[in-house]
């Protein structure tokens, strides 16, 4: 079973989905708390990293059929 978080028109949301994107946008939060602390010149090369590192995770990631 896979629910529908919301269903706009043509736009489907499933559950997983939504659960991956709030996984990957607290992440994305730890990344920039920890350089924020360590570093705050750096932040934004950590979190250029971090979107690179998503980025590649989408196209290195197949679909199963």
């Amino acid at each position: 079973m896979n629910p529908i978080v919301i269903d706009v028109g043509s736009i489907t949301l499933h559950a997983y989905a939504a659960w991956l994107i709030g996984g990957v946008l607290a992440g994305l939060g730890v990344i920039a708390l920890t350089a924020c602390r360590r570093d705050p010149d750096r932040v934004a090369a950590w979190l250029d990293v971090g979107i690179a590192g998503v980025v590649a995770g989408i196209v290195g990631a197949r679909r199963r059929r």
